[in-house]
């Protein structure tokens, strides 16, 4: 990645729009997926909805960009990618809003029930794929 991206050629540039408009949706689904179907109800907190909304908007973008296969094409989903890195600025504090209702809904107990590490496990994956996708997205 690091000699790919040290002399950013319109070639290699050209490249990588490509790969991102084939990867991208398929990542940025699985999180969406995975945000649907969180237990305790987390999925249907408004925060948690406004996040997979987020997502989903994401997946729309990219699905519905053309083809790049000019520079013309590159330097335009290159914006289009600025503009879903502005999106999802605010994810890990909407998620943390969302676990936030979860528990003012469980009776603002400080513990939660058993079978709460299956949320703690979807967080770390849910934060280690958003990590891989910014780390793509980034220009």
């Amino acid at each position: 990645m690091m000699e790919f991206g040290a002399r950013p050629t319109e070639r290699n540039l050209l490249l990588s729009a490509q790969f991102l408009h084939k990867e991208l949706p398929i990542r940025i689904a699985r999180r969406a997926l995975d945000l649907d179907s969180l237990p305790f109800g987390l999925s249907h907190k408004p925060a948690v909805l406004k996040v997979r909304d987020w997502y989903l908007d994401s997946f729309r973008d990219i699905r519905y960009f053309p083809e790049v296969s000019n520079q013309d094409d590159e330097l335009a989903f290159t914006q289009m990618i600025k503009m879903i890195r502005v999106r999802h600025t605010n994810v890990v504090p909407t998620m943390a809003l969302g676990v936030q209702q979860l528990k003012k809904d469980l009776g603002g107990t400080k513990a939660f029930p058993s079978g709460i590490n299956e949320i703690h496990q979807f967080l770390d994956r849910f934060y280690m794929s958003r990590i891989g996708i910014r780390m793509l997205i980034v220009s």
